[in-house]
């Protein structure tokens, strides 16, 4: 396996240079993941660039300098599931005006915020491909396979706690916050029923007064 994941490396590494070359000779190649593209970062820059190994094209994106950015690849590397890996990023030293991820075909996503946070950003993985930030009592989705962004308010919704790494979500008992149920995110709610699913990529509402199939 580390094997197989090197070799990965160095192919990707090698198709980067070969590529980048040409493209914008301002950046300096070096891999931070290999998954379904291989991403790299400008020299001491914030500025990124991936290459989407199945499309052969290139995608650039560039944060703020004021921001401390940190790429991310998540999702499971296995042949059955590399078409869900998406990367997303980890973003502190705010205010943060966008949130940013690369979809699954490797193209950059970027959502603009209505208002900018001053919270630390860091992303959780649901499967399938779904992302998601809780800030400010609002849930920011991520959809890797339909490449889009989308938010919903929740009133008393508190952020994922962060212990050892490991990141402790919102309870389905006291927040109605459910990731296990669907390939998605389930949010219950007195007046209904809230759903952002990775086929969707949209969050969709179902008043608690709607008959199934009505």
């Amino acid at each position: 396996m580390v094997i197989k994941h090197m070799i990965g490396l160095l192919l990707i590494a090698t198709v980067t240079r070969s590529v980048w070359a040409e493209e914008n000779g301002s950046f300096a190649v070096n891999i931070i993941d290999e998954a379904t593209v291989g991403l790299v970062r400008g020299d001491d820059s914030n500025a990124f660039a991936a290459f989407s190994k199945l499309r052969k094209q290139w995608s650039t994106h560039s944060f703020p300098s004021h921001l401390t950015v940190k790429a991310q690849t998540l999702g499971e590397s296995t042949e059955e599931k590399k078409g869900e890996l998406v990367v997303a990023f980890e973003i502190t030293g705010g205010p943060i005006a966008e949130l940013v991820a690369v979809d699954c075909k490797g193209r950059f996503r970027v959502h603009e915020l209505k208002t900018a946070l001053t919270c630390d950003l860091k992303p959780v993985l649901n499967g399938a491909g779904v992302i998601y930030y809780i800030a400010n009592e609002t849930v920011y989705a991520f959809s890797g396979k339909t490449g889009t962004w989308d938010s919903y308010h929740v009133p008393g919704l508190p952020d994922v706690r962060w212990i050892d790494g490991a990141g402790h979500v919102p309870s389905f008992k006291e927040h109605g916050f459910d990731t296990e149920s669907e390939k998605g995110i389930v949010i219950h709610r007195p007046d209904g029923v809230a759903r952002f699913l990775a086929d969707k990529g949209l969050w969709q509402f179902t008043p608690a007064n709607t008959k199934a199939g009505g």
